[in-house]
């Protein structure tokens, strides 16, 4: 018992030297190992002694459970937590070892095994007496030392007296079973260890909507506060009209995406509907961010020796706090059970400094308790003094009664419209332990497809050569689609179809000039990456989605495959404009090893495609694995579909093809890019007609 302790002490030592994730690993693993001692010792006590082995297994566990909670949570600040921890971790350890004396002892009740016993009963129950007894945390004082010494040393000196005594009268050949149960238990330890990492991950502080903070308006004179008050009265009258208009845009919208989604049967956004709502929810962040600015401002400033002014400060506080209490619980019910809305607001939009999850941090922090109960407070003081504030004209009167009816509406709605803090709770942290328990997986998948896309069983070189791409080069314009495969590679079995990636080309600088595109903020914002020459000095004229994110690459590098079919679409110069900007907005995110066109926080090769033609280009989803996606053949399949229609989207412009036992590309005919439709493997046999 005491050599666990001491090595518990060594570990706790070792974490304070190392800190961070490291001193998180080492502790679990203490954790994992101690836990395992005891229980494999109790499984052994388990035919002799079942009832006291099930409690102290069921102890152990409540242990482990704490010693998970304090290593990877917030609730390392809790006394209560640790205090029940180690009660539990000294109660454990003190039926252990007495059990496994009993065990050794087989039945014998000398003298020796009595007073080790006793020892070892003494020391538990005094631990136990300074963890529950004495205030949490302490050290014992010296008295106390002096007093535990006895039954420490007799519990030592005791059990290796005893150890000894009874393996010298153990027969020689005598050997001990294994529990039937042992491999369940290192199942069991390594589940705690798993939840107790996602538990950690997934619980997180609730943020405040609003704290209330030191105030930078104290310092200043009455004259300066006043002149200040009416800015900010003004502003917050703006503010208000804003927000409403806003939430009012965001229920119609919500409405119309709603009804065209169930009268087209989809069950996914259309890239421009979740750009819209985004857009949306963009606009409320900021407006939400100014409210709380004004929030910050006056409800902290009690601390002005002025009454009257005091009192204006809290209602203009007040009202700002309320108008932003009352619309971010309008945006939470307006999207909370709506998966499809909820995903897309929560998608991280990095190029406008948004994180993901932003809904849900929303939602965390209008059904906080914390958040509820000051909120209540506040309104609370302004409904005892609201009568007497209104007689004192702390406002004038028109400005008074905008206020009070601000604040009444609002407090009149969110009293109709209550969230459950407890569900709420419950429901974000399922959703965070759902997010933290696929992150790993998410991993292995991406590590996995990664290896996948760039192995290839064949080593040899592409049959596309560089003066077929030239002739490639010199026919394309901004906007074509690019399709390829490259054969012998792993990532091409798994794969639905013949064709395995697709692009977009956005030609050089001048052709963006041509189309009045150059100078656009979003062009802008990426144009040192788009004009950075590539290592072999080629210019960067295609976007596409490898395995790195989405990047800008030369049409040699993109077009370095076997086969190539280039797409041209039937869009005006303006509408292939806008469709490079949009693709240009996406350059730098990382690729989706999930392959999921939900989010467009991280794309996949087609996806490019897919959303810089947002609401030109009519591609349709297919549902893979329970996921809607576009392959590249399906961009091939949109073409063969609607090919003789008059009002088709897409022409072939080009397509090279190497037939089986070719090492070099030619040029081929429509007729065997639809056939790489049907078959891959006719597909790759080639068509007899040749060069076109």
């Amino acid at each position: 018992m005491l050599a666990v302790l001491a090595g518990l002490l060594i570990g706790v030592a070792l974490v304070r030297w190392l800190g961070g994730t490291y001193a998180q690993l080492l502790m679990t693993v203490l954790v994992f190992g101690v836990g395992g001692l005891l229980t494999r010792r109790n499984l052994d006590a388990m035919h002799c002694f079942p009832v006291v082995a099930r409690i102290n297994l069921a102890i152990t566990v409540v242990w482990e459970a704490c010693s998970f909670l304090l290593i990877w949570t917030d609730l390392r600040a809790e006394f209560l937590l640790w205090r029940v921890s180690w009660v539990a971790l000294i109660a454990a350890l003190g039926l252990t070892h007495l059990l496994a004396l009993r065990i050794a002892a087989a039945g014998q009740s000398g003298i020796i095994s009595r007073l080790v016993c006793g020892s070892v009963v003494v020391l538990t129950l005094m631990l136990l007496y300074h963890a529950v007894a004495a205030p949490f945390p302490s050290l014992p004082g010296t008295l106390y030392l002096w007093a535990i010494a006895l039954p420490a040393a007799g519990t030592v000196v005791g059990s290796i007296v005893l150890r000894r005594l009874l393996t010298s009268s153990e027969p020689q050949n005598a050997s001990r079973s294994y529990p039937a149960g042992a491999r369940w238990v290192s199942l069991f330890h390594l589940a705690l260890v798993v939840m107790g990492l996602l538990i950690g991950r997934a619980t997180a502080p609730q943020r405040g909507i609003l704290d209330v903070r030191p105030s930078t308006l104290a310092d200043l004179t009455r004259e300066e506060l006043i002149t200040q008050l009416d800015a900010d009265f003004e502003r917050l009258k703006v503010l208000d009209s804003e927000v409403t208009d806003l939430v009012h845009q965001m229920e119609s919208l919500q409405e119309e995406i709603n009804m065209r989604v169930k009268h087209e049967q989809r069950d996914y956004y259309l890239p421009h509907e979740g750009a819209q709502m985004r857009s949306h929810f963009r606009k409320f962040l900021a407006y939400r961010a100014s409210l709380l600015r004004i929030v910050a401002s006056y409800v902290g400033l009690d601390e002005l020796p002025d009454h009257q002014m005091r009192a204006r400060c809290f209602t203009l506080g007040l009202a700002a706090a309320m108008r932003t209490y009352d619309s971010s619980v309008r945006i939470v019910l307006m999207y909370r059970d709506h998966v499809l809305a909820r995903r897309a607001l929560n998608e991280s939009q990095q190029q406008h400094g948004i994180d993901g999850g932003m809904f849900d941090w929303v939602y965390e922090s209008v059904s906080s308790d914390h958040n509820i109960d000051l909120a209540s407070r506040m309104t609370d003081r302004f409904t005892r003094h609201r009568l007497e504030w209104r007689d004192a004209r702390v406002w004038p009167t028109p400005d008074w009664d905008w206020l009070d009816t601000r604040i009444v509406a609002a407090l009149n709605y969110l009293r109709k419209h209550p969230i459950d803090p407890q569900s709420a709770s419950v429901d974000l942290f399922l959703r965070r332990l759902g997010n933290q328990a696929y992150a790993p997986l998410y991993e292995v998948q991406s590590t996995l497809a990664e290896w996948m896309g760039d192995t290839r069983m064949v080593d040899q070189p592409p049959a596309i050569q560089d003066r077929q791409i030239k002739t490639i080069e010199s026919e394309l314009r901004p906007g074509d689609i690019l399709l390829q495969r490259r054969e012998w590679y792993v990532g091409n079995a798994f794969l639905p179809g013949f064709w395995s990636h697709a692009a977009l080309y956005v030609g050089q600088i001048e052709d963006l000039h041509r189309l009045g595109i150059a100078n656009h903020p979003t062009v802008q914002a990426h144009l040192t990456a788009y004009l950075a020459p590539t290592f072999d000095g080629r210019d960067r004229t295609v976007i596409e989605a490898l395995s790195e994110g989405v990047v800008f690459n030369s049409l040699a590098e993109s077009l370095r495959a076997d086969h190539a079919a280039v797409l041209r679409t039937n869009l005006s110069e303006s509408q292939i404009a806008q469709a490079i900007i949009n693709a240009f907005e996406y350059h730098g995110r990382p690729y989706d090893f999930e392959f999921d066109f939900a989010t467009a926080d991280k794309l996949v090769c087609t996806e490019v495609v897919y959303r810089a033609y947002q609401g030109m280009l009519d591609f349709d989803l297919v549902r893979i694995m329970g996921r809607n996606t576009l392959p590249a053949a399906e961009i091939a399949r949109k073409f063969a579909r609607e090919r003789h229609e008059p009002d088709h989207e897409l022409d072939l412009l080009i397509y090279y093809e190497t037939p089986l036992g070719r090492t070099s590309a030619r040029r081929s005919t429509e007729q065997a890019f639809v056939g790489t439709l049907a078959s891959p493997d006719l597909a790759r046999a080639g068509d007899p007609a040749g060069e076109f």
